[in-house]
């Protein structure tokens, strides 16, 4: 919200939306977000990252080139 003023999940109505979030489905397509860098769309993916295992720590996400 803070990068581009949407959030990336998408969806119709309240509901969906938040379907969504809690599936972990989450895209770009806004129109919105064809101004964002390739590094800060990374940088929202990896912070996106479904699986707690798998998404990068503080210290690696303070390491991204957006950063």
């Amino acid at each position: 919200m803070l990068l581009s003023g949407t959030a990336p999940f998408n969806g119709s109505t309240p509901q969906e939306i938040m379907g969504n979030v809690r599936k972990g489905q989450w895209s770009f397509k806004a129109a919105i977000w064809k101004s964002i860098s390739a590094d800060g769309k990374d940088f929202i993916s990896k912070l996106l990252t479904y699986d707690p295992v798998a998404r990068p720590s503080a210290q690696e996400i303070l390491g991204h080139a957006w950063i």
